[in-house]
């Protein structure tokens, strides 16, 4: 398929993204996974542990995005400078 991306597709703890647009802002790709979890827990009162590892799990997905969306600007640079 020449001239043709592939769509990156990344599913991490469930939660699915597209990120075919590699210019993609990290602040709405975390808001979006917001958005997941909160539907997902809409409803559901949580323990203060389970609370707390709620949390840290949004902490990781958020930090394991952000570097992603990095590196993926990063290597879309090093493309076009040749």
């Amino acid at each position: 398929m020449a001239g043709r991306g592939r769509s990156r597709k990344m599913e991490i703890h469930g939660f699915r993204q597209d990120f075919s647009n590699v210019g993609t802002d990290i602040d709405g790709v975390v808001d979006g996974i917001d958005d997941s979890i909160e539907t997902e827990l809409k409803g559901a009162i949580l323990s203060l542990r389970s609370s707390l590892k709620m949390i840290r799990k949004q902490e990781e997905v958020r930090q394991y995005f952000s570097h992603f969306l990095k590196a993926s600007q990063q290597c879309q640079l090093e493309v076009r400078e040749g």
